[in-house]
């Protein structure tokens, strides 16, 4: 068993997933995210969902604001990023394979084994 709050408390970097759990061939990962991610696009559907705080979520040029209870389901193939103007904490359901960043590899891309 695992907390969430005890486990965002010890993920120290911003923008830098965590896996919390692993259900069949997805991660439940934990994010901190601050400030304006880097668009992208993945080859599967990712779900946000807010855990603390708030965020906009920016889908195809259309911007989405989210808060704390909300669960927000991100297509594949569709270029995103989310924007946090302050500190918001996910929860991120995604599969096995898939980078953070989706196809492209910024300076903030994590790898699995990086998230593990």
């Amino acid at each position: 068993m695992k907390n969430i709050d005890e486990f965002l408390s010890g993920i120290k970097e911003f923008c830098s997933p965590k896996v919390i759990s692993k259900v069949n061939d997805h991660y439940l990962k934990l994010a901190k995210v601050i400030g304006k991610l880097p668009l992208h696009k993945h080859k599967s559907d990712e779900l946000f969902v807010i855990v603390n705080g708030s965020m906009d979520m920016e889908v195809e040029g259309k911007i989405y604001p989210l808060k704390e209870g909300d669960v927000f389901l991100v297509e594949k193939h569709k270029m995103h990023r989310p924007i946090a103007k302050e500190q918001c904490d996910c929860l991120l359901f995604e599969k096995k394979d898939l980078l953070h960043t989706g196809d492209q590899v910024f300076d903030i891309t994590k790898t699995i084994d990086e998230q593990l």
